[in-house]
């Protein structure tokens, strides 16, 4: 029992840190399910919902919490904001019972640039012994990190520089820069150079607007050519083809 817990607080867990990218899909961890994992606003669907569904035995009480999401490099920045309207912001579900969600900007407005924020969605406690666990003293809850985007009336324009560098023996470094006004999910990243060796990595990031990320591609040698031919898998569709430059 102990350890079936701890497996599913570690799942938990991997759910608050992860950027799920695809509209459609659902979260869950638990007895708990979350659907979308992430929340797209425009000015034609100016109120979006998601779902929170409690398949456990027992009450949750749930509180949501906004923050405006920016990023540094790779560093990601979470500030609170009361910039978005969410209503209910804490509810109480009971045992196979649904609640609806509703996300609105609170004073819409034209934006030049896409408005990056996130959804903390947290367990605050709940009805039952067993609903929130202990271990060597630390309570276990649950959380869920959601992305929520609103998109600028003037379109969405993602423009990306690609560069990378040798960062050792077995890795090197790319980097993406993103130019444009809307953000880019990339999945993956297959990098093929001069030799014709080809190297696939999974990456899951997200690219806001306006900033670059830098991740790790392993490789079994330093990479010597000039220029990189690569494949980009995004959440949007159909991989890309791209050329990454080598960093002077």
């Amino acid at each position: 029992m102990f350890a079936r817990r701890a497996q599913r607080f570690v799942l938990a867990l991997a759910l608050s840190a992860a950027m799920c990218p695809a509209f459609g899909r659902a979260a869950s961890a638990e007895g708990v399910g979350v659907s979308p994992v992430r929340v797209d606003i425009d000015e034609h669907h100016r109120v979006q919902t998601i779902v929170i569904t409690n398949h456990d035995a027992f009450n949750h009480v749930f509180q949501i919490t906004t923050f405006r999401w920016s990023q540094a490099g790779s560093r990601e920045i979470e500030l609170p904001a009361d910039d978005l309207i969410v209503s209910p912001p804490i509810f109480t579900l009971i045992p196979e019972s649904q609640q609806l969600v509703r996300i609105a900007l609170r004073t819409p407005a034209p934006v030049a640039t896409e408005l990056t924020f996130r959804l903390l969605l947290r367990s605050a406690g709940a009805d039952a012994d067993d609903a929130t666990h202990s271990l060597s003293g630390l309570s276990l809850r649950m959380q869920y990190s959601i992305p929520v985007f609103v998109a600028s009336p003037q379109g969405e324009s993602p423009k990306l520089d690609w560069s990378f560098r040798n960062s050792g023996p077995g890795a090197i470094e790319v980097s993406v820069a993103n130019l444009g006004t809307a953000h880019v999910h990339i999945e993956g990243i297959g990098l093929r150079d001069d030799s014709g060796a080809v190297y696939e990595e999974a990456v899951a990031r997200y690219v806001l607007a306006g900033n670059t990320v830098s991740f790790a591609v392993r490789t079994t040698h330093p990479l010597t050519g000039g220029n990189l031919a690569a494949r980009v898998r995004f959440d949007t569709g159909s991989p890309q083809q791209v050329v990454v430059y080598r960093k002077p």
